[in-house]
């Protein structure tokens, strides 16, 4: 699910049930909804933005963190050709990172490695 569409999908919730038009609004959402929400509520702490300055500007994406030692993984399109990787977690911390593997742009997938300052 896109974190705006569920930015919006919330913001609409909250307007309705302030005009108690949503009271029973969990009946209306699919099982699926459902359960993307509740994914969604768990991963979102996991959810890091990803920058780095490319030759022609700068680059941004996000990743999530896979371990507790600060491995995180992305798209190898969000770190191509980045130099200065830096990581912001969901609590505003930021991090430097390096590339720790990266797969052939046919299969998009990298992994970062946080750097302890």
């Amino acid at each position: 699910m896109n974190i705006k569409v569920l930015t919006c999908f919330l913001f609409i919730f909250v307007i309705l049930q302030e005009v108690g038009f949503a009271d029973n609004f969990s009946d209306y959402i699919s099982n699926e909804e459902k359960i993307n929400t509740t994914i969604y509520e768990k991963i979102y702490p996991a959810i890091v933005q990803i920058d780095g300055d490319i030759p022609y500007g700068s680059t941004t994406g996000t990743g999530c963190i896979i371990t507790e030692n600060g491995y995180i993984l992305t798209s190898s399109h969000v770190i191509k050709d980045a130099k200065n990787i830096e990581v912001t977690t969901n609590s505003g911390k930021v991090y430097p990172a390096k590339i720790y593997k990266k797969t052939g742009d046919n299969k998009d997938l990298a992994i970062l490695k946080i750097e302890n300052k």
